[in-house]
């Protein structure tokens, strides 16, 4: 059986009988812990690596619940301090937008490629390749580990995948047994974290205009307004408290020959906290495995459908900046369509009468995932494991405006309207892998090797297209369309990816002191350019357990000392298909009007077919100690290069092409990150333990083509900043200004004030376990770090006529400006947060209670998730979708 050894934040509680035993960090346990739902605990800190030297992370089974029992996201995200996100300030809880867009240890990307095209880390399912909805809609209760890979020796082993990082889950297993029934209850109730919005009130919003000498258009709706007295609060007319609900069965049971499982999982009617919004997760799965002596094949076979539904089209934070003085209702128990009088500057859309509209943006997600595993020991060391998986996703996508819809108030008469558009795409992959590997001891000695061979076929495509008028709100679907929506071409794409590749790995090891493991790795791929379609990645790791040696083998007080340091490269594909081969498109638009009106090509781009894959560089240093059986601490420090970046080359006139696309430049991602653990307090049947981690990274263009240098920074928009050697692809750029108490004005060109990476972010927390009762808290923060503060900017210079921060009310900061409206560096502030992510308290029964109404286990826990958010930049958080908080009541039971 693969050996765990449990590093830091270990916190492992054992209820035997009436008795718990703690099972203290450094020792070994077994690779199979205890099925969901069964007797796994409520709050283990525990952090495990698969080798003692590796930088990468283990989370888990009990420490995803304990963090967020339903949302695996969330608690993946809490663990590992280096993921960055820029998504989640705006998207907040949004239950329709899908998780997985982040970093590990920095970004490897210009600025403006990430923000076209993030890079998200290479997901695996038990050794096979998905994608990030499908990895983040598996349900948390069948999770067994999280594997995060940041090691440059482990990462080699992903070639061209594996540049991004990459994080891998493990699923349990059932177990040899009379057959369970497990069964698991999440309820949750949830609403909307409103707490950053500090919007004028209708009196206040109506001063300011007259402070200001202006008007909602007349004096004559001025007085209306004013004597109406109505105060909307657009924020809280848009939420809602919610509850929601899933469900989860397993039946599961074997002997030594065959083990076998059966799950079904639901969540119904899942409403999001901003109304209109809802997503519905429906699962079924089947595993089954024998066995014969020494040989082993197992199948797992998932189908899960999920759908998630939306009515409002534009964002929370424009609807809430809706002028609280406005009236939503009619007067007859329906709403406006729009709000105001004739003689208004503007006219706003009702938000609420959307909502009560057929209008809606449906998406479905219908999803097969089969995955066979075999393994066969052929003794003397030798063993051969096999596994091939199929993928296979289809994704449909609905939208339909009505055309009873705002957006058609103004439309000329004889104009189509209402619009229903369509777009399907489909996945359908096929990844194999076979390896033969090799492990033997001799006296002190321990060495292994392995060498594997596998192969990945994916197809992957898209079309769309849209009709318009439809006559009625009830007639929502294309069938009833009188015509192609011309504003929107057709579109449609299919792209293939061939990809065959081999591993060779190999470690030693002596006496429990010195390590040493090498790896290579060959991939060839149709992704690749095609005189350069092949790629070789190479890394090494060494580690020296210092405690082992003659001069502190003595040290009662030291548990382990180990000092490792690791090289490694690895690759990613940033390139599209048309950069490097002729590519053509369609001159839709430019008929040859003199040849019957027919359509021509043209070749997209002058492709480049020497072009290179981009390059990962990684190092690191790590350092992990345990001592008096209670601290435990680990120190990685890390400089990763992100090399042959895409970037632009000139062309000669010639071409008939300015540039085309090519490699150069180089980001270097240099860091620390610790994790800290102390078991301060332990007593049988009691124990406190309490813990931290943290990670700093600082990102710099290290080398930068001037040509393309020149090309990017030409065509920044008003938010990017230009990118300048020697300063992050994150830099904020802000112009400086001055004001002489009577008007500002900018002094000076657009200088990079900042960047956007914090000087440190992480977590830490407290754990608690009395007999049965586990408890736990845990915090995470960031600091420093700069970001543009867009909620002051507004104050500055936000039309009157909008809700603004109550900040406007000071005339101080609404003081006139020469000329037009610009990104100044005051509005650029440091941040530093800090977000109470988790309480949780649970209590396991006593066996001798639950049995008497044949339940083998049962736990109930209430967790509470984001119970309050405290930042040091006063803005407008949530302004796509808002931040929530939640409390979630879990039962897990097993008869």
């Amino acid at each position: 059986m693969k050996q765990i050894y449990t590093l830091n934040f270990a916190f492992v509680l054992r209820p035997i009988g009436g008795l718990a035993l703690l099972l203290l960090a450094g020792t070994v346990t077994g690779a199979t812990p205890p099925p969901a739902g069964g007797d796994s605990v409520l709050m283990r800190r525990t952090y495990e690596v698969e080798a003692e030297h590796s930088t990468d992370l283990v989370i888990t089974a009990a420490q995803l619940r304990a963090i967020n029992p339903v949302n695996l996201w969330d608690a993946i995200s809490f663990y590992e301090p280096s993921i960055g996100t820029s998504w989640e300030e705006n998207q907040g809880a949004s239950p329709l937008y899908g998780a997985g867009e982040m970093t590990l240890r920095g970004s490897k990307r210009w600025g403006r490629d990430e923000r076209s095209k993030p890079a998200r880390p290479t997901y695996v399912i038990d050794g096979a390749l998905v994608d990030a909805r499908k990895f983040f809609d598996m349900d948390i209760n069948d999770v067994r580990r999280i594997i995060i890979r940041k090691d440059p020796a482990s990462l080699t082993r992903y070639g061209i995948r594996g540049a991004d990082g990459v994080v891998e889950m493990e699923t349990f297993k059932p177990v040899k047994g009379p057959m369970k029934i497990r069964y698991s209850f999440d309820g949750i109730v949830e609403w909307a974290d409103l707490s950053s919005y500090h919007l004028m009130s209708a009196a206040e919003g109506l001063g300011l205009l007259q402070r200001e000498g202006l008007t909602t258009g007349s004096a004559a709706s001025m007085q209306q307004y004013l004597e109406a007295g109505t105060n909307t609060d657009w924020p809280r007319e848009l939420t809602r408290p919610v509850f929601s609900h899933r469900h989860k069965i397993t039946i599961d049971g074997g002997d030594d020959h065959v083990k076998y499982a059966l799950t079904g999982r639901i969540s119904p009617s899942n409403k999001g906290v901003l109304r209109g919004s809802e997503r519905e997760i429906l699962g079924i799965g089947a595993y089954i495995e024998y066995r014969y002596k020494s040989f082993r094949i197992s199948n797992e076979l998932t189908y899960d459908k999920v759908e998630t539904d939306s009515k409002l089209f534009g964002s929370f934070g424009d609807y809430a900046r809706t002028p609280a003085w406005l009236e939503p209702g009619n007067g007859r128990g329906g709403y406006l369509k729009t709000m105001g009088f004739d003689d208004d500057l503007r006219k706003f859309e009702n938000p609420l009468y959307e909502l009560s509209l057929g209008s809606f943006h449906r998406n479905k997600t219908y999803s097969v995932f089969d995955n066979v595993r075999l393994s066969l020991d052929l003794g003397a060391g030798f063993a051969l494991n096999g596994r091939f998986s199929y993928v296979r996703d289809q994704i449909r996508t609905d939208t339909y405006v009505s055309p009873s819809s705002w957006r058609y108030a103004s439309a000329p008469a004889g104009t189509y309207t209402g619009r229903y558009g369509i777009a399907r795409s489909a996945t359908q992959t096929f990844d194999g892998r076979l390896a033969l590997t090799y492990a033997g001891q001799s006296g002190r000695s321990s060495y292994g090797a392995s060498l594997s061979a596998d192969l990945f076929g994916g197809v992957y495509n898209m079309e769309s297209y849209a009709g318009v008028g439809i006559t009625t709100d009830k007639m929502g679907y294309i069938s009833f369309t009188q015509s192609y929506d011309f504003d929107t071409d057709p579109y449609a794409w299919r792209y293939y990816d061939r990809t065959a590749g081999g591993s060779l790995e190999a470690y030693y090891a002596f006496d429990d002191r010195y390590e040493v493991r090498a790896s290579a790795r060959l991939d060839r791929s149709s992704m690749l350019a095609p005189q350069n379609r092949t790629a070789l990645f190479y890394g090494v790791s060494v580690a020296w357990n210092i405690a082992r040696e003659s001069f502190l083998r003595d040290a009662g007080w030291l548990d382990r000392l180990t000092l490792a340091a690791a090289y490694g490269t690895t690759g990613a594909v940033d390139a599209a298909s048309s950069d490097y081969v002729v590519s053509y498109s369609s001159n839709i638009g430019n008929e040859y009007i003199y040849n019957y009106y027919l359509i021509g090509s043209s070749i997209a781009c002058m492709p480049n077919p020497s072009l290179k894959w981009r390059t990962g560089v990684n190092r690191s240093l790590s350092l992990q100690a345990s001592m008096a059986r209670r601290i435990d601490l680990r120190v990685n420090l890390y400089w990763n290069d992100a090399r042959d970046l895409l970037t632009v080359e000139p062309l000669d006139q010639a071409t008939g092409y300015r540039y085309n696309v090519s490699n150069g430049g180089r980001i270097r991602n240099s860091g620390i990150e610790y994790y800290l653990n102390a078991r301060v307090y332990e007593r049988p049947g009691f124990s406190v333990a309490l813990f931290t981690a943290g990670s700093h990274n600082r990102n710099r263009i290290e080398e930068l083509p001037g040509y393309f240098a020149s090309w990017y920074n030409a065509g920044l928009a008003a938010d990017e900043a230009p990118l300048v050697a020697g300063e992050s692809v994150n830099a904020v750029s802000a112009v400086p200004s001055s004001f002489d108490g009577t008007v500002e004005r900018v002094t000076g060109p657009a200088t990079i004030v900042g960047t956007t990476d914090p000087d440190l972010t992480g977590n830490f927390g407290v754990s608690v376990n009395w007999r049965q009762l586990t408890f736990g808290a845990a915090f995470d923060y960031r600091i420093g770090g700069s970001i543009f503060n867009q909620t002051l900017y507004d104050v500055q210079f936000g039309s009157a006529l909008q809700n603004l921060d109550r900040r406007a009310l000071q005339s101080s900061l609404r003081h006139p400006f020469e000329g037009d409206p610009a990104r100044l560096s005051r509005f650029v502030e440091r941040l530093d947060a800090l977000n109470f992510s988790s309480l949780q308290v649970g209590y396991r029964f006593r066996s001798q209670l639950i049995e008497k109404i044949r339940l083998r286990n049962l736990a109930l826990y209430v967790t509470g998730n984001n119970l309050f958010y405290r930042s040091s930049v006063d803005r407008q958080r949530g302004t796509v979708y808002p931040f929530s908080r939640n409390v979630t009541l879990s039962l897990r039971a097993t008869f």
